[in-house]
């Protein structure tokens, strides 16, 4: 088979009867490939998208066609609810796009997309039925950094001598991290100011907990492949909806979720109840439903649930790569999306706020440890740290350098894209608690693979 010039990245294969939809990760563009493997492009660069980066979108298969939901990356932001679009290809090949702004998808059927509540059921579970042991603010707590005493010196590399105290304190670059059981230092919290939550020493656990909440009123709308929509109130949080001939089946939560004490790590957890009620819709579809005052069931345990994202994930795997590498884009119009319209302004900004998340890096730490009763301060696992701005826009890139002692003698450095290809500003959440995963779990390439003493990783 000949090479792909520029190969389709499969998001996921949805087969619709004798067809095949194979839509790509990144690109507004989907094959539909036919019994007789004839292919036929659909395309939709003009599609109403949010206006930060997106996620590489889930598919939704139905017996028509395929939903696909594009959702803005994570941020960091409990608040900063994400946006969501969708667009639905259908098996003839028509193409429909829609806002769903911060809507949730909980089901997906012939004619339309489900949309519900975005919250989680976790926001209505109970609060301790006492006060937690919970640490305010450092500075609030009485603790200075500049005051603290040091950890006992330890070379940063092997055959190094030992670090010597920071004459510079760096107050307001101080990062906190607490030793666990294990020896190893983990980061709890980002910069001095956040709050930090601590485990009874004892094993037993903070306050019990308060009996979970009921769930609010939530609104489910049912988005049609035509564009229209109907609504109906439902008096707790929808979990997932299936339409199967004139029955409308609604999964949802009564209350938050029970947290359940584990005897054996001595922690606790979350036990989600979802039940469920099917309700006959031959003479249309509700305005409301009161589930509360029909019989409803159970729903298994989420163990199964468990068990059926396995299987999801396998299945998405095999498809995928099922169809790598088989589709060749060259030639086909109107495959990438088009740049948006943004300001030096804006673009500024967007750098901005992804360099600053690298500048505290080699900053001392407060560290808390189980053989002291205090905190104190220590040298960080960084040093050296060098930030740059390479490329224009959309393809303008932050590069972090810095020694690491977990990889001695060599420089390493990442490269980090501030906007997609459309120009849309990327949030690149939880960047540097990523970048000390790929670090201990050695997720990087061999040293024998540096350039003059600089690893790319």
């Amino acid at each position: 088979m000949k090479e792909p010039v520029e190969p389709l990245i499969p998001a996921d294969v949805v087969v619709v009867g004798t067809s095949t939809i194979v839509p790509d990760a990144t690109r507004p563009v989907a094959a539909i490939v036919g019994q007789d493997s004839s292919v036929r492009w659909v395309v939709w660069p003009e599609a109403d998208m949010p206006e930060r980066s997106v996620e590489r979108p889930r598919v939704w298969p139905t017996p028509n066609g395929a939903w696909l939901i594009y959702e803005t990356e994570d941020t960091e932001d409990p608040t900063d609810l994400a946006e969501r679009s969708t667009v639905f290809i259908a098996r003839d090949g028509r193409v429909a796009n829609f806002a769903l702004r911060a809507g949730w998808p909980v089901g997906a059927d012939d004619d339309g997309l489900w949309i519900g509540d975005p919250r989680t059921a976790s926001e209505w579970m109970g609060a301790p039925d006492a006060p937690g042991r919970a640490q305010d603010d450092l500075g609030a707590a009485g603790v200075h950094p500049e005051r603290l005493d040091w950890m006992p010196p330890e070379p940063f590399w092997p055959g190094e001598p030992p670090q010597e105290p920071d004459v510079s304190p760096h107050t307001s670059e101080i990062e906190m991290q607490a030793r666990h059981g294990d020896d190893t230092e983990r980061p709890i919290t980002g910069l001095t100011g956040a709050r930090t939550h601590y485990a009874d020493r004892a094993g037993n656990g903070d306050a019990a907990p308060g009996a979970p909440l009921s769930t609010p009123e939530t609104e489910l709308v049912w988005l049609q492949t035509d564009g229209s929509r109907a609504l109906i109130l439902v008096d707790h949080l929808v979990h997932q909806v299936r339409l199967k001939g004139t029955q409308l089946t609604v999964q949802y939560y009564p209350t938050g979720p029970h947290q359940v004490f584990d005897q054996h790590h001595r922690n606790w957890n979350l036990a989600y109840e979802a039940r469920e009620i099917t309700v006959d819709v031959k003479d249309g579809l509700p305005d409301r439903i009161d589930t509360d005052l029909l019989p409803s069931r159970a729903v298994p345990t989420e163990a199964n649930d468990y068990a059926a994202e396995d299987a999801d994930d396998e299945r998405h795997r095999r498809a995928v790569a099922s169809w790598s590498n088989r589709l060749d884009l060259a030639g086909v119009e109107g495959t990438r999306w088009p740049l948006v319209e943004s300001s030096d302004a804006a673009r500024e900004l967007a750098v901005t706020h992804l360099r600053v998340r690298f500048e505290g890096l080699d900053a001392p730490l407060v560290i808390w440890t189980s053989d002291h009763p205090g905190y104190r301060r220590a040298h960080s696992e960084y040093r050296n740290v060098e930030i740059t701005v390479q490329g224009e826009w959309p393809a303008t890139v932050v590069v972090v350098s810095f020694e690491h002692h977990i990889v001695p003698h060599a420089r390493l450095r990442r490269r980090y894209r501030v906007f997609d290809d459309a120009g849309r500003p990327r949030t690149w959440a939880y960047a540097t608690v990523h970048l000390d995963e790929d670090l201990y779990t050695g997720a990087f390439p061999p040293r024998s693979a540096a350039i003059n003493g600089v690893l790319d990783i």
